[in-house]
């Protein structure tokens, strides 16, 4: 894929390593001149990537956990807002 890309993980991930595996794609992508934007986490865990909307306390054991959840969530949905508003211009 050549076009503009969002990559984003959660450093506290326990499904699979996702802030690696997201630096990886982001690396990888910007080595090739592709662009591409990093969002990592690292207090997060896995389900960052929704609507922003989608309640995140049933996937959390603690609240600290649950609010590193709810802002990774909001900024990526904002990043994921933005780079549609600038690649769809």
């Amino acid at each position: 894929y050549h076009g503009p890309l969002l990559v984003a993980g959660g450093g506290r991930d326990e499904v699979w390593p996702s802030a690696e595996m997201a630096t990886a794609i982001a690396r990888t992508r910007r080595a090739a001149g592709l662009p591409t934007e990093l969002l990592v986490f690292p207090e997060a865990g896995h389900a960052i990537a929704t609507d922003g909307w989608a309640p995140a306390m049933s996937q959390v054991r603690t609240v600290a956990e649950g609010a590193a959840l709810a802002r990774a969530r909001q900024r990526t949905w904002e990043a994921t807002l933005a780079l549609f508003a600038r690649a769809l211009r």
